[in-house]
């Protein structure tokens, strides 16, 4: 699929630095790393370096066919805009909304944001703004400012053929290999070279278990697609025009020319196959690599952030706070 999300995560081990992540989704709906690297600092230049290498990686006819993904940080933004061509962009609802939150308050107002984000018309779509309106007209105004193209799958693209919300391919990765990030850099890439060799080889082998011509998760998705189908009625207009519709979510038109559809994702077993036909190549160990002569790549040094060293986590807005821990009186 041509979605990419991209994020970084702090390092906490012994070298300091950030991870910066390219990740996709292959054609089972399971996250597929592109690529990585360990960068000094989360800035627009670390991550025009980064896009620059993965442009010529990747080798696009066109970025603008791409989708990027992601938390849509001033430096990340300004590097995908500049080196990337202006791409489709996509801003992580759950980022979006803990902004949001900020500001607004109240179950209601979650409730209407979500249901926006994952209207799949424009008409439902505008139902919900108009609630929110209704309720906190600021609250519509700071929504209303927010591209639609990047946020409700009323107005995504169709060309990318997949509707997800969350940035949750970055998230998936950085857990996959959370035990690596409070180790020493090379600790690190050994971890997560360890969990991609496992992870390629168990999908690579797990394709002889296909039952049918695509992934079993999409065959469950396509099961559930026709358990909803089984109660639409379906009109012909012409060849290939045809009505249908749903007693909850009234008519739609299907066109089988343009092959418009809600269910848009389907990759077959050939594709699938392509996807990890590649082969993470066995490495020796450190003492073992040749000498080129060349100097030595350091860790990323350890930067001191301004103001007094912080003790805890900061939570996000849409995180709730620890109970407090609980106290032992002393025995009288």
């Amino acid at each position: 699929m041509p979605l990419i999300g991209l994020d970084g995560c702090f390092l906490k081990g012994y070298c300091k630095g950030v991870l910066l992540a390219v990740i996709g989704v292959d054609g089972g709906n399971s996250i597929f790393p592109i690529a990585y690297a360990v960068v000094e600092k989360e800035t627009t230049s670390s991550w025009e370096w980064f896009l620059t290498l993965l442009k010529d990686d990747l080798a696009p006819r066109d970025t603008r066919t791409l989708t990027m993904m992601s938390d849509r940080k001033k430096g990340l933004q300004n590097a995908v805009e500049s080196i990337l061509n202006s791409p489709d962009t996509r801003f992580c609802v759950r980022h979006m909304y803990c902004n949001f939150k900020k500001d607004f308050l109240g179950l209601l107002l979650k409730q209407l944001v979500w249901a926006a984000a994952r209207s799949t018309i424009p008409a439902h779509f505008d139902q919900s703004m108009k609630e929110i309106k209704d309720i906190n007209k600021r609250a519509y105004n700071w929504l209303a400012s927010k591209p639609k193209l990047e946020w409700t799958k009323a107005y995504f693209k169709e060309g990318v053929k997949c509707d997800i919300l969350l940035n949750n391919m970055c998230e998936s990765f950085n857990m996959a290999i959370m035990d690596g990030r409070d180790k020493p850099i090379m600790t690190l890439l050994e971890t997560i070279r360890g969990w991609l060799l496992s992870t390629f080889t168990k999908r690579r082998e797990g394709i002889q278990k296909w039952k049918h011509g695509v992934h079993n998760n999409i065959v469950k998705l396509v099961a559930k697609n026709a358990e909803i189908g089984r109660k639409c009625s379906v009109t012909r207009a012409n060849a290939i025009l045809f009505e249908v519709k749903m007693s909850e979510a009234g008519a739609f038109m299907f066109d089988l020319d343009k092959h418009e559809c809600t269910c848009r994702r389907y990759y077959k077993t050939e594709a699938y196959a392509a996807t990890y036909a590649g082969t993470i190549s066995p490495m020796p160990s450190l003492d073992k690599w040749p000498n080129k002569g060349l100097n030595p790549i350091f860790p990323p040094c350890e930067h001191n952030l301004p103001g007094m060293p912080k003790k805890k986590r900061r939570r996000g807005a849409d995180e709730k706070d620890p109970p407090a821990a609980a106290t032992v009186r002393k025995a009288s």
